[in-house]
């Protein structure tokens, strides 16, 4: 059993038993029913990242991985694809959401006080919906 989210030393490692960081606000993962796509993400008008490339592993989660954590007040952006941390802009509980998917435009609204853990699946066709947790999720 593993219990993510990935924490980077480097490179992006699955760390079993491990709490998230008192400074996580969210992390956000692409899990099921993703093959040879792609992505580009945005969070509240900032972009994230660009054409990355999403398949599914066996336990059912794509790289990449998003970050934001909160320092004194300022909110950061980590993720897989880049060893360069960006500052973001958050102002409330609420994040918005931008993904092109496969050059299909989607955008979601996520309150983070619902959870700070998210995982979007490809439930239909390209049609992308997520899952929200305030724990840890697990993928076996």
């Amino acid at each position: 059993m593993l219990i993510l989210p990935l924490y980077w030393s480097g490179t992006c490692q699955a760390q079993s038993h491990r709490q998230p960081p008192d400074s996580l606000y969210l992390n956000v993962l692409f899990g099921d029913w993703f093959k040879n796509d792609t992505v580009d993400v945005s969070i509240n008008d900032s972009l994230i990242f660009k054409g990355a490339q999403l398949t599914s592993s066996i336990i059912g989660l794509a790289q990449p991985e998003i970050l934001i954590s909160k320092k004194k007040g300022r909110y950061f952006v980590h993720t897989s694809e880049s060893k360069t941390i960006k500052n973001i802009k958050i102002k409330s509980e609420i994040v918005y959401v931008e993904l092109n998917f496969n050059n299909r435009k989607q955008e979601f609204i996520i309150n983070t006080s619902r959870g700070r853990y998210i995982v979007f699946d490809n439930v239909d066709n390209g049609k992308l919906d997520y899952r929200q947790s305030k724990n840890m999720i697990i993928f076996e």
